[in-house]
């Protein structure tokens, strides 16, 4: 599991008492990457943007993660876990008093100003990778893209964000053993209804077709993407 390496990112093994001792110990000297309230965000995040894919209990570095590791290393930057943990060490330091802030802030900021100057005659290539346009977010109106995992609005890193997305495992969908596709998403976003064949029976007695097209529903306050159903 990448948040037990995390965690402990030196570890080696050891017997249980032994390793519950130095994990203990370590994470207290603060030989950690992250904490246990931010790790799985982190993760979170690595898959969001597509550095890492999961598939059951396995993860993949992914070829946007691999072209950010390259160009990290081009520009010197170093965020490999030794001196992610040395950043790590100097915060349990401020915690228990044995450094003051002001020395943790200074120390940040002198690899700061390394990174900028190492930087400045440095030119990365930047690849400009084109999506295609699924279609326009009825709730904002930018652009729809799809993902491995969804069809979303580019709009989500704006601020207030717009969280618009049809998920490809909808329940809806997989209930009724279809495949959400983007020939049907971009019907959707059109406004029109989409002729839909072979849905499931809930009974499991056969399939049907059926027009479909999406609604939005409002609990609490927050909107949601649904169906909507009907027969010729």
């Amino acid at each position: 599991m990448l948040s037990n390496y995390l965690k402990n990112p030196f570890k080696t093994e050891l017997k249980d008492d032994e390793e519950m001792e130095t994990d203990y110990k370590e994470m207290f000297e603060g030989v950690e990457i992250g904490t246990e309230a931010t790790r799985t965000g982190i993760i979170e995040k690595c898959k969001k943007y597509e550095y890492i894919t999961e598939k059951k209990t396995s993860l993949s570095v992914e070829p946007t993660g691999i072209k950010l590791i390259k160009t990290l290393d081009k520009l010197n930057i170093n965020l490999y876990k030794e001196k992610t943990v040395e950043f790590s060490k100097n915060l349990k330091k401020v915690y228990r008093n044995e450094m003051d802030i002001k020395s943790c802030v200074e120390e940040v900021l002198k690899e700061l100003k390394e990174i900028i100057k190492n930087g400045e005659h440095i030119k990365i290539e930047r690849v400009m990778q084109k999506k295609e346009i699924i279609g326009k977010c009825p709730r904002c109106g930018k652009n729809i893209f799809e993902s491995k995992k969804n069809f979303y609005c580019e709009g989500f890193v704006d601020d207030p964000r717009c969280d618009f997305a049809i998920w490809k495992t909808d329940k809806f969908f997989v209930d009724k053993e279809k495949t959400l596709t983007k020939t049907m998403v971009k019907g959707f976003l059109s406004g029109k209804s989409v002729k839909v064949k072979g849905l499931k029976k809930k009974d499991g007695s056969g399939k049907y077709d059926a027009n479909i097209n999406i609604i939005e529903k409002e609990f609490k306050g927050k909107k949601y993407v649904n169906f909507n159903m009907s027969f010729n």
